[in-house]
């Protein structure tokens, strides 16, 4: 899908309600700003659902209790797993 393009008039009329908007609530701009930033800091410090899977699982635990700690289903585990076990295999040149 290709996404649509305003005109040149339509793009300026856009910014200048946006600015003016801007101007005149600094503080939800302000709230939004504070949000976004927390957000972003959280998913760099949080690590991934995938790479938790894994390291629960190198620790010998089983599909069900890797699923109970993670909150992911255990079919979603597993396919996680699978994932990670096929890309190993490629790389280390291991058919199945």
């Amino acid at each position: 899908m290709s996404k649509l393009e305003l005109s040149e008039a339509a793009r300026k009329a856009k910014n200048e309600y946006h600015r003016q908007w801007r101007k005149k609530n600094p503080e939800k701009v302000k709230q939004a700003n504070l949000r976004y930033w927390e957000k972003k800091a959280q998913e760099q410090l949080s690590d991934s659902p995938e790479h938790n899977v894994l390291i629960l699982h190198k620790q010998g635990l089983s599909l069900r209790q890797i699923a109970d700690r993670t909150g992911i289903s255990h079919t979603q585990v597993s396919r996680i797993i699978n994932k990670c076990n096929d890309v190993t295999n490629t790389v280390t040149g291991v058919t199945k």
